[in-house]
């Protein structure tokens, strides 16, 4: 009988083992299939914003290019072809917004600076409307300083700096704030546990010092130090139940802080970074051991490693290759054989393998005034191969290079992006290949958190979610419908749209059962008037169009971005150049001299004059956009009784020798005595704001969208020639005008408007000295000398550019950024000089 039972128990065993090897198998395949799901459908964005320099004086352009990329490949998105940027002044106010275009990679723009803009700091922010979807949109800020040149207010802004430095000096002596992060998440008992340290003040700042930890019992165990932004780390071995301290010297007296309590029994995850490879170590004290445990990493989301143990050891170790991982933020996490999170860390993959060279080449180092500077650009990989990619040039005056404005691409777009913005002058980090900014590097891994999403929402499917913005792919006119008395009930409804540009372009839908509606996306620039009708779907309300109510969207996305420049941490200060202000204010007063537009007056006295009437006012402000003069006859709607229940037609019943036939909203005019023109038609020329329009649009829109009414006839019509002969008919909505105390209402079924389109790009002005011209006489003070925003490198050759030098002699940099086509960061500076005559 015994003979028996020993088999049966081995198979029992072997089925039992096989079981939950097939339980442990389904959650690894669980925690992949999620990552792959999230890495699926959860796409997101990165914008960067390359800026022509750094420091503006009023009066002076901002140009400026936006790269726009696909958040996990850092390629061209597929998503949104709309940005949005705004610059922000230091009460947080918006003082310009702009819509631009989305070109495969990206959009230029440009943002004149007013004279009269208050000296500060300013941010430049770049976002799509696909990016308000994260719960913590972080867009690209650019830090702008605007400088007003007058001599007494530089001197006053140096000395201001001066005593900032010194408040600074006296707060840098107050208590340190340190924190203590542990490898992988936990200090274990009787495992090597890595520290890392942040130490900081109250404001952020990182702290350079020095300390010891002791245990319980005031044994020395190590010491430790941190460098630039408060970054260190140490190492050693902790003792179960034992409490450990840290000890700093401030102002001659200890200050103690306690380390994190060690745990019996856990988990620790190790990873040292060798450059061309990681080292990924695995540690336990438990009794089962590590069977069963899985060890993930990604980027992005991306799967770069997987591994689940087979064997019940208590530690393993794995050598990684990073040649084929892209550079980046990896994020290694550690399961339990049940799935569950234990051990996370971060570590920054920058393989040498994966370096891409930026060439760029001047024909000369050194030039003379007005002479012609060639410059080439070239991207290669490691191996020598040519790359594609799109890049954006500047060339300006090395006075405006001082002080540090933000992140540059490759940190930003590689690093601190991915770390909440919360990385302070994320550049040093990338400034020199050297030990020590690679130890700083990693301890900075070391302090920080994943900020994408965590784990334990992902397993549990809280982390994809419905979407509340889809992709911009153009211009979209959205709204909604609801009663006209109670804005909060939707109302279904077919609406009409009429967009009056030099053709008529007319189109409708119905909208969906909450009332909303959209139509687009259309492509244009500036902006564009536009009608919006709606009507009762249900034929039983047919004509009660006063029923209902349009609310049309903000054309501008509302968001609530965190719009910090920086880190408060950041350790350069920044001083407004000098030497810049002064060579900016020549170019000023030169520009000042030759601007056609300015003239020097005479002294005038200034009489008072009698304050206009409203009559007066209105017909002052219609001589502005109106082409004709005066007309045969001007109506104005609130000057007939009853207005309010008229069509936009029936106004005219007041026009003497104008018929109108038939009835709402199939109406039509006649101007009596009319004869048939030459382009064989007698009906009239119908206007709206001054742009043609046919007798359906008219018809349909109803007497308290229009403002005034102009009749002209014969002679008066003449200024519209041909197209005039059987006289014409111009409405006015309310928007063209802009009198001082006019209200514009919201009307029962019926909206006008303006929708804004793309901001229209300008081309930076370079001079060609080559061609002799007459404005070539004046002094050339120019501090860029010239922007190139979009620079595409094929495959096939180098990218080649052009530019003349000015009057002012010194130094010049040639600042290039931008992106290859498979998604690496690139960028260069270089140098050349401009002697005197």
């Amino acid at each position: 009988m015994v003979k028996y039972i020993s088999p049966i128990i081995t198979i029992c065993s072997l089925f039992f083992s096989n079981q939950n090897l097939g339980q442990k198998n389904v959650v690894f395949e669980n925690i992949l299939g999620k990552l792959a799901i999230y890495n699926n459908t959860s796409d997101f964005e990165k914008t960067y914003i390359t800026t022509d320099k750094d420091f503006y004086i009023n009066g002076e352009t901002i140009w400026y290019k936006v790269f726009l990329l696909n958040g996990f490949s850092l390629t061209a998105t597929d998503e949104s072809n709309v940005i949005y940027t705004e610059l922000v002044n230091s009460k947080d106010s918006v003082l310009v917004r702009q819509k631009l275009f989305n070109q495969g990679l990206g959009a230029q723009g440009s943002i004149e600076l007013p004279e009269k803009i208050e000296k500060g700091d300013y941010r430049l922010i770049a976002y799509t409307k696909y990016m308000l979807n994260e719960s913590s949109p972080l867009p690209y800020i650019k830090k702008i300083t605007i400088q007003i040149p007058k001599s007494k207010e530089i001197n006053h802004d140096i000395a201001h700096k001066e005593i900032f430095k010194k408040k600074q000096n006296k707060k840098s002596q107050i208590i340190p704030i340190i924190s203590f992060f542990p490898e992988g998440g936990s200090i274990v008992s009787g495992i090597p546990c890595v520290l890392g340290i942040k130490a900081a003040d109250r404001n952020g700042n990182g702290i350079a010092l020095r300390g010891k930890i002791f245990d319980e019992e005031d044994n020395l165990i190590t010491v430790f130090e941190s460098h630039e932004f408060g970054l260190g780390k140490t190492t050693f071995i902790p003792e179960f139940n034992k409490k450990y301290y840290a000890k700093v010297i401030v102002n001659g007296k200890i200050e103690t802080y306690p380390l994190p309590n060690s745990k019996q029994k856990g988990y620790v995850l190790g990873v040292q970074n060798f450059g061309e490879f990681l080292r990924l170590k695995v540690l336990t004290n438990t009794i089962s051991g590590l069977k069963g445990t899985i060890l993930v990493g990604h980027i992005n989301g991306r799967t770069i490693f997987k591994h689940q143990e087979k064997t019940a050891d208590s530690s393993y170790s794995i050598k990684l290759l990073t040649k084929k991982i892209e550079d980046g933020v990896a994020h290694f996490t550690l399961f339990t054989a049940e799935g569950e999170p234990v051990c996370e860390r971060l570590v920054f993959v920058d393989n040498m393998d994966n370096d891409v060279v930026l060439t760029a080449n001047l024909d000369s180092e050194n030039y003379g005034p007005r002479e012609k500077v060639s410059f080439e650009l070239g991207i290669r990989n490691s191996q020598g191969r040519t790359l594609k990619g799109n890049l954006s040039a500047s060339v300006i005056t090395s006075t405006n290079t001082s002080g540090y404005n933000g992140d540059g691409i490759k940190s930003w777009l590689l690093l601190n992006s991915d770390l909440g913005g919360t990385v302070p002058n994320a550049d040093f980090f990338f400034e020199k290949n050297d030990m020590k900014r690679k130890y700083l590097l990693d301890a900075l891994m070391l302090t920080h958190g994943w900020r994408r999403f965590v784990w334990k929402d992902l397993l549990n499917d809280e982390v994809s979610k419905a979407q509340k913005f889809v992709p911009e792919k153009g211009i979209m006119v959205e709204g909604k419908i609801t009663s006209f008395s109670n804005e909060y009930k939707p109302e279904e409804a077919l609406v009409s749209l009429s967009i009056i540009d030099k053709d008529l372009f007319q189109t409708e839908k119905s909208t969906d059962v909450q009332g909303k509606f959209s139509f687009g996306p259309f492509t244009f620039q500036d902006s564009l008037k536009v009608l919006l009708q709606a009507k009762p779907i249900d034929k039983s309300k047919k004509g009660k169009n006063s029923d209902l109510a349009i609310y049309v969207e903000n054309s501008f996305p509302k968001h609530s971005l965190e719009l910090k420049t920086e880190s408060k941490n950041v350790t350069k200060k920044l001083i407004f150049p000098e030497k810049y202000i002064e060579q900016a204010y020549k170019r000023k007063i030169e520009e000042f001299k030759y601007d056609p537009k300015v003239t020097l007056l005479e002294g005038v006295t200034v009489k008072s004059k009698k304050k206009k009437t409203r009559e007066q006012l209105v017909n002052d402000e219609i001589q502005k956009f109106t082409l004709h003069g005066e007309p045969d006859t001007r109506l104005f709607t609130d000057s007939i009784s009853g207005a309010k229940a008229f069509s936009a037609f029936d106004l005219l019943l007041h026009a003497v020798g104008v018929q109108v036939v038939g009835t709402f909203p199939f109406q039509n005019v006649i101007i009596r005595g009319g004869n048939t023109s030459l382009l064989g038609s007698s009906a009239p020329l119908l206007l709206i704001d001054g742009m043609p329009t046919d007798p359906q649009f008219i018809g349909g829109m109803m007497a308290n969208e229009i403002m005034f009414v102009d009749v002209l006839k014969g002679s008066s019509a003449a200024i519209y020639g041909l197209r005039g002969g059987n006289g014409v008919i111009a409405f006015y909505t309310h928007k063209p005008l802009d009198i001082e105390g006019q209200v514009q209402k919201r009307y029962p079924g019926i909206v006008n408007y303006k929708a804004n389109g793309f901001t229209k790009v300008r081309e930076f002005y370079s001079p060609n000295y080559s061609v002799p011209k007459p404005e070539h006489n004046k002094m050339d003070y120019r501090t860029t000398l010239h922007w190139e925003p979009n620079i595409t490198i094929t495959d096939a050759e180098s990218a080649n550019f052009s530019f003349f030098t000015g009057d002012l002699p010194g130094k010049y940099l040639i600042k290039v950024e931008g992106i290859t086509m498979d998604g690496r960061p690139v960028s260069t500076i270089k140098s050349f000089s401009v002697q005197e005559r």
